[in-house]
């Protein structure tokens, strides 16, 4: 029978080979891979080094550790990357969302959230529009909305997601329906902001109160730029 691998013993390996193969961070990758191998945090892998490694999940890692080494990203190998507090699924049908966009997010929200307990609404007032263009997994929108959510401000507001790829919209769509917000989200195939959309109430730019993640040269009146 072989002899079972400890914790310690295979991320050294792992680290020996992802170093031969360029990559960057080579161990925080396999501490990762690892711990989703063992199906624990990475943080109660580090706690214990020197446990055993059944054959299974060294199996796993094994194959991991390969579809690394050639190039393939951890966030699509794992399944999900953690975004604002926040795991969202993740494969090849969108690119990955990137840690400083939740900047973005935090300034979002503290505009939307200004705006909305700043100036009583009235009822039956419309929805703040806000456009996530090229939403990719969903993360800003979802993210944002649940925050606003927290805040039970999430029913004042609609997020048009919007993205050229119906691949990636059917991504987002997932992200949207784990998270419980996508009732407060309505998903677009476009470049860039359409001018003629579905319901009629969105029917150009000038409808749009925030635009997240897009760079508007002309700005319509309301809408407010923030950058990635």
């Amino acid at each position: 029978m072989p002899t079972a691998s400890t914790v310690a013993e295979l991320v050294t390996r792992a680290v020996d080979r992802l170093t031969a193969a360029g990559v960057d961070s080579p161990r925080l990758d396999a501490e990762l891979l690892l711990a989703q191998a063992l199906g624990v945090e990475r943080t109660g892998l580090l706690a214990y080094p020197d446990a055993a490694v059944g054959d299974g999940a060294r199996e796993t890692f094994e194959a991991s550790i390969a579809r690394r080494e050639r190039g393939e990203p951890v966030a699509y190998i794992r399944g999900f990357r953690e975004f604002h507090g926040l795991a969202f699924v993740t494969d090849a049908r969108a690119l990955i969302p990137r840690p400083e966009t939740e900047l973005l997010v935090d300034a979002a929200l503290d505009e939307v959230a200004a705006r909305l307990a700043g100036t009583p609404r009235a009822p039956g007032a419309p929805a703040l529009r806000i456009a996530d263009v090229g939403t990719g997994t969903g993360a800003i929108g979802v993210a944002l909305l649940s925050s606003l959510r927290r805040r039970k401000m999430a029913d004042e507001v609609m997020v048009i997601a919007i993205d050229v790829s119906e691949d990636a919209l059917q991504l987002a769509r997932e992200n949207a329906v784990g998270h419980g917000v996508a009732d407060r989200m309505v998903f677009m195939a476009a470049d860039l902001l359409p001018y003629h959309v579905d319901p009629p109430t969105l029917d150009c730019p000038a409808a749009y109160d925030r635009i997240c993640d897009t760079v508007w040269l002309a700005a319509p009146p309301k809408a407010a730029l923030l950058f990635w």
